[in-house]
């Protein structure tokens, strides 16, 4: 993927200097279209980003900091999850998430390199948290691919819409999160369907690669892979001071 880190880092120094006032409003805008309901059966890959140390974060006494840490951290990890292959991004003072299209192996490589810039880019901004004596965050990465049945609903009664509801694969990816950076020392922990789906096309791009992953046994999901990748140029660069 393409993602200029340098400009990453101007745009967390943007949020994380700024100390406009914290506005009051009556009411949030609602200027969403109902949508038709469909349901298909389609393979799809979720990134499952869990927050660790939420708490933490949202308990600060100053609610410009803690505008300022979320805004970091959240504005951020949706422009490296973004992709043309995305259909929904969730974000939550816990979690996020996002879901792709995932028909091709190579779509499901592409999503799995995402995960290495975001255990890479959780590195700066924790570094510039830190430099202003911000809390840091504490995350654990979660992947899954799975074949499965999607469906869009919508109510004609109301304005709430519940836009996408998926079976397993948000649980799975949930759960690999939970466990990587916790019970795993790993950050980021694969279902075995993405690990089988894109292990050959990162072999081919270094043969030690498949060291880096830890096999691991589940109850429920049979086997699942963890590791901490990072993407070398980018990790050299926040190591070296981050200089422009």
């Amino acid at each position: 993927m393409s993602y200029d880190y340098k400009y990453a880092k101007s745009r967390l120094l943007e949020i994380l200097d700024d100390n406009s006032k914290i506005k009051n409003i009556d009411m949030l805008s609602q200027d969403e279209s109902e949508f038709e309901t469909s349901g298909v059966e389609t393979w799809v890959s979720v990134i499952y980003i869990d927050i660790k140390n939420q708490a933490e974060i949202i308990t600060q006494d100053s609610r410009k900091n803690i505008s300022k840490v979320i805004k970091s951290f959240t504005s951020e990890i949706v422009n490296i999850l973004n992709s043309k292959l995305v259909k929904e991004i969730k974000i939550n003072k816990g979690y996020i998430y996002a879901v792709y299209n995932s028909p091709t192996r190579n779509n499901i490589y592409e999503i799995a390199d995402k995960t290495y810039y975001v255990n890479t880019w959780i590195k700066m901004v924790n570094i510039l948290l830190n430099n202003r004596n911000l809390p840091t965050y504490k995350i654990g990465i979660g992947m899954s691919t799975n074949k499965e049945f999607v469906i869009k609903t919508c109510s004609e009664m109301t304005e709430v819409n519940n836009k996408l509801w998926m079976g397993r694969t948000i649980d799975e990816a949930m759960n690999l999160a939970k466990i990587s950076n916790s019970v795993s020392e790993d950050k980021i922990a694969f279902g075995e369907t993405s690990y089988m789906n894109f292990i050959e096309s990162l072999i081919l791009e270094s043969e030690e690669s498949k060291s880096w992953f830890t096999e691991h046994k589940h109850p429920e999901y049979n086997k699942y892979y963890t590791a901490s990748i990072s993407i070398t140029e980018f990790d050299n660069w926040i190591k070296n001071g981050m200089k422009e």
